[in-house]
């Protein structure tokens, strides 16, 4: 996403630590596992990238 500082793009891809302002990449994992769960009979690989650009620079959001 990109946009204005404060426009509400965190929050948006976050949200908070309420079941009832939960962001996208909350929402879609959640539903993701549950449909997983729900098909027992095959197995799944799981990968995730979470990348963020800023000033022309790549910053991995999943790196420790």
């Amino acid at each position: 996403m990109y946009g204005q500082t404060g426009a509400g793009k965190t929050f948006t891809m976050l949200g908070r630590n309420f079941e009832d302002e939960l962001g996208i990449l909350t929402l879609s994992l959640r539903d993701l596992f549950s449909l997983i769960r729900e098909d027992k009979d095959k197995m799944y690989f799981i990968s995730c990238e979470y990348f963020e650009i800023y000033n022309d620079k790549i910053y991995d959001l999943l790196e420790n």
